[in-house]
């Protein structure tokens, strides 16, 4: 699942439209998953398109609460397709290791989520999630990724793991 609803504020707007080289950042990223999944999707805001990589789209849940809702359509959709887990990526993360889902495959074997780290940060947006058990979708009984999230608050995707009864994330 790539998700490509942030607003890029911060890189002057239109994250997926942002331009690395001669490629834009959704080029990037579908280039990169497809080398790893026959199954892509993006996640996207509603109004968007799939920028010309003829995917299919799911469509946030809930607007403007951020990745969460890119990880609750990529859960929702891996349990419709009875995978075992899901690839969340960032729009924004063109230099990735090639052998990044291996090594996340291996630690999620006994975890809920297995999410890299470098100096010392997670990396929720280049994580490997359980598609049943940690992370169920059935907790957003109501459709809504904030359904049961305590006061509302845990909107930063790097606090779902414990959340949701994962160990802590795999540092790799």
């Amino acid at each position: 699942m790539i998700a490509t609803g942030g607003r890029g504020s911060r890189m002057g707007g239109n994250k997926p439209e942002r331009l690395l080289g001669q490629a834009r950042l959704i080029d990037w990223a579908c280039e990169w998953a497809r080398q790893h999944s026959g199954a892509i999707a993006l996640a996207v805001r509603r109004g968007d398109g799939d920028w010309g990589n003829n995917l299919p789209l799911l469509h946030d849940a809930e607007e403007a609460i951020g990745p969460i809702s890119a990880l609750h359509s990529a859960l929702r959709e891996g349990s419709r397709q009875r995978r075992k887990a899901v690839f969340l990526l960032g729009c924004d993360l063109p230099f990735l290791p090639g052998d990044l889902v291996a090594r996340l495959c291996a630690a999620l074997r006994v975890h809920g989520v297995a999410m890299p780290v470098s100096a010392g940060r997670l990396h929720p947006m280049a994580a490997l999630w359980r598609s049943h058990g940690a992370a169920r979708p059935n907790r957003w009984s109501n459709g809504s990724p904030l359904a049961g999230n305590p006061c509302g608050a845990l909107r930063r995707l790097s606090g779902w793991p414990k959340w949701n009864g994962a160990k802590h994330p795999i540092r790799l």
